[in-house]
């Protein structure tokens, strides 16, 4: 586990690892499971078909994930799509989507 690039890449580790009771193996194995975690694909879909409810329960499963596993970017960028789609407001949602992927893209450097 190399936490000094997790911390590059925009990860806190310490934090997460609380949220797993202090246990580093167990948030590993969570860690290394998100690189196949298809809620953002679903969401993209979703997109597609213009469907923002859909988009909104993908999103939201994601940022609870991304936020678990200590990802504050990545679960800043989710919430800001979630607070629009509640609110009504999908004007901007595509740019939102995009901020969400390049944060996303960050994160999967890790797994290269």
């Amino acid at each position: 586990m190399d936490k000094d690039k997790l911390a590059q890449l925009g990860v806190d580790y310490e934090m997460a690892v609380k949220r797993f009771a202090g246990n580093e193996k167990l948030y590993e194995k969570y860690l290394d499971r998100f690189k196949d975690d298809e809620h953002l694909r679903d969401a993209d879909s979703a997109m597609e078909r213009q469907d923002y409810q859909e988009v909104l329960e993908q999103i939201h499963a994601f940022k609870g994930v991304s936020g678990t596993l200590g990802m504050d970017d990545l679960y800043e960028k989710s919430q800001v799509v979630v607070s629009a789609i509640r609110a009504g407001d999908t004007s901007h949602l595509e740019e939102q989507m995009k901020d969400v992927h390049v944060e996303y893209d960050k994160i999967m450097k890790y797994y290269e």
